[in-house]
C-alpha cells in the first residue's frame, strides 16, 4: 500500500468529508465521498481540490471500484454521472 502524502492528516480527510483515501501506485490520490444521492469516486485529489468525479447509486459498486483502481488514469464502470 502506498502511503499519502503529508498534508493528508486524519483533520483534513474528517474536514473533508471523505470517507476513505487511497494513494495509488502513480502518486495520484483518490477518495470515496458521499454526496446527498450518491457515493463518488474522487480522482486525482490534491490541497486545493481534484479533477474527477464519478457518482454512483450503488454504493457497493462504487466501494467495489474504488478498490480496483489502480493509476490515476484509470476509470470506473457503472457510474451514473461523472463531473
Amino acid at each position: 500500500m502506498n502511503a499519502l502524502p503529508d498534508w493528508i492528516t486524519p483533520e483534513w480527510q474528517k474536514e473533508n468529508n471523505y470517507i476513505s483515501l487511497r494513494a495509488l501506485d502513480d502518486g495520484s490520490v483518490i477518495g470515496l465521498y458521499p454526496l446527498l444521492f450518491t457515493l463518488a469516486i474522487i480522482m486525482d485529489i490534491e490541497p486545493w481540490g481534484y479533477r474527477r468525479r464519478f457518482c454512483f447509486e450503488d454504493r457497493e459498486k462504487a466501494v467495489s471500484e474504488f478498490a480496483r483502481l489502480e493509476s490515476g488514469d484509470d476509470e470506473p464502470v457503472g457510474y451514473i454521472a461523472r463531473r
